[in-house]
């Protein structure tokens, strides 16, 4: 620095000012104060420490901040202060306009604010950076006096948007009502003729204070109610815009108008010439059926909205067509295969020992049952065993080999496997290098895993006693005369397997840790333990299931019959060897 001219130079001589660039001077520091003596029991903040750094009382120097601000702000020989305040005001103008903001997006910026909030620093106050009003009260419960609307001021969401406001003052209601149930035409302002709730939209005023609301009449109707619907003026006239407003994110240092486009108009439906954006490409419910629609909070059976696109389908323009929907009981899950719902609403659970007094998935609680009382080869069709994939083994009994002891499960299948072998024996002749293989059998290994859950007490029971006999058809059988014997079995997956026969080699139970546990107790009563239940866990899971299928043909290539004409290509019939079963008991999907 040219003033240190050497280590003796006076400091305290040199001078403010052409700070400048060229010479000039920014005329800073506002305030000037005496360098302070070393003096003993003072430190370089100018006092002693007691109760506040410097031992100077904030009052003091919030003097000092106060002055120095307000020689800022106003001083004309340098527009620091001047366009620190405009910058501000840019900011709050291109800010996002609200439902509570004023002229100015996010209120007016004056020096005030930041000069009253310097001098209030010491007393702890908190005042707004915007507004005209710095101490306006912004809560929603403020009083009269200090929640003062301030059309410049800090928007106060709370005060204008209220948790009981009336419907038509929501602004989301606004929108619903002008951009879906209204079509507002640019050219000829005004609601559509016959697309309209008048009731609903008769009287509808701007919550916003400060904002003129846009009044439409519509020429064509006779309704006088029509001239009294108002909107706010952030809603945007054009049918292809949504909102608009001056200022906000796309404005140019505040000047201009940010406008919210509108993708399509909905309510337009499949007018290609008015809504070729949906019109072209989807099939869509105007707003007239999506209002129309029950709400699953006052009816239990879910509206398939599909079922109301159907007929679109078969007009106008080609699209994504939409399959039809299944006709499902109620259209719930938990209805239409006996799953249950353990969240449901009118449980009644006063009574532990007693429980709901019904399985809620019937499926796990069905009991095992023997082909006997069904006939030879027959499995229950029982309407509470319908499940998204039927899933069932059944253990053929020895002695009378037509019958079977049927063990059902929900098909809460984990993973499952298929794994063909193909076995080749390699050998070399003698001078040749490579191997040549001759085959020499083939075998067949389906592996599964799924998990078993009481989603209520009255299924804890049955489902334990299902695994139970699950787990004894891999012990022998002993036969009247003392011989051992193994147990066969059928497997049925879905289409994918159907009534195959074969033999389990393996099988694993494991309880996850995030199964809770039975623990048996008693309502409070005399009883110590509840004799219905046992302390069990209420998810097994059933892992390392090993299947070995027995087919009921002789294992060979496929002997399909294929179509021969030049003309015609594919296959005429499938031969007998069904490995995958496409059978669900009724018909496969072999024969054309």
């Amino acid at each position: 620095m040219a003033a240190l001219i050497s280590q003796k130079t006076n400091l305290k001589s040199l001078r403010y000012g052409r700070d400048r660039v060229g010479g000039g001077s920014s005329n800073q520091p506002y305030i000037k104060s005496p360098i302070p003596d070393n003096a003993s029991g003072l430190d370089r903040s100018g006092g002693i420490d007691f109760l506040l750094r410097g031992g100077t009382l904030a009052p003091s120097r919030a003097v000092q901040d106060v002055s120095r601000l307000t020689k800022m702000f106003f001083d004309f020989k340098s527009p620091n202060g001047v366009l620190f305040a405009a910058k501000q005001n840019i900011l709050s103008l291109s800010g996002v306009k609200t439902q509570a903001s004023g002229i100015i997006n996010q209120g007016i910026y004056t020096p005030a604010s930041t000069i009253l909030q310097a001098g209030g620093n010491a007393f702890g106050l908190h005042l707004n950076k915007q507004g005209l009003i710095p101490f306006r009260n912004t809560a929603p419960d403020s009083n009269p006096l200090l929640g003062l609307r301030d059309p410049l001021g800090l928007p106060a969401y709370a005060q204008i948007v209220k948790p009981d406001q009336e419907k038509k003052d929501n602004r989301l209601v606004q929108l619903a009502n002008w951009k879906l149930k209204i079509n507002l035409d640019p050219i000829s302002p005004g609601p559509a003729a016959g697309n309209i709730n008048e009731l609903a939209l008769a009287n509808l005023t701007s919550p916003f204070a400060g904002a003129t609301p846009t009044v439409y009449q519509n020429p064509t109707s006779s309704s006088t109610s029509f001239s009294q619907i108002k909107r706010s003026s952030l809603i945007s006239s054009q049918n292809n815009e949504i909102l608009q407003y001056a200022g906000g994110p796309k404005s140019v240092l505040g000047i201009g108008k940010t406008t919210i486009k509108r993708y399509s108009n909905t309510a337009d439906g499949l007018d290609f010439a008015k809504n070729p954006n949906f019109a072209g490409r989807y099939y869509v419910l105007n707003s007239t059926q999506i209002s129309n629609i029950p709400t699953s909070k006052d009816n239990t059976q879910i509206s398939d909205f599909r079922k109301d696109l159907l007929a679109q389908q078969t007009t106008g323009l080609k699209k994504n067509i939409l399959s039809k929907s299944p006709d499902y009981k109620l259209n719930r899950i938990e209805d239409r295969v006996n799953l249950g719902d353990p969240g449901r609403r009118d449980k009644n659970v006063s009574s532990y020992r007693q429980g709901l007094g019904e399985p809620l998935d019937k499926i796990n609680a069905y009991s095992l049952y023997s082909s006997r009382a069904l006939g030879p080869n027959n499995t229950s069709f029982d309407p509470l065993l319908n499940d998204l994939v039927k899933f069932r083994i059944g253990i053929i009994e020895n002695d009378s080999p037509e019958n079977k002891v049927y063990i059902h499960f929900r098909a809460f299948l984990d993973s499952m496997d298929d794994q063909y072998t193909a076995e080749w024996n390699d050998f070399r002749y003698m001078g040749r290098g490579e191997k040549f293989y001759r085959y020499n059998g083939f075998s067949r290994t389906i592996n599964l895993s799924w998990t078993v859950a009481a989603q209520s007490k009255e299924e804890l029971i049955p489902m334990y006693q299902k695994l139970n006999f699950l787990a004894s058809s891999l012990a022998p059988d002993f036969s009247d005369y003392g011989y051992m014997r193994g147990n066969l079995a059928t497997l049925t997956v879905g289409g994918y397997l159907y009534e195959q026969p074969g033999i389990i080699t393996n099988i694993n139970y494991s309880v996850p840790q995030e199964s809770p546990w039975e623990i048996g107790i008693s309502d409070g009563d005399t009883i110590i333990n509840d004799s219905t239940v046992k302390e069990l866990p209420h998810i097994i899971k059933v892992t390392g299931f090993q299947f070995i299928p027995i087919h009921e043909f002789v294992p060979k290539l496929q002997q399909n019959k294929y179509l021969n004409i030049q003309s015609e290509q594919g296959v005429a019939s499938f031969g007998n060897e069904r490995y995958i079963a496409l059978n669900n008991g009724a018909n496969t999907n072999y024969t054309l």
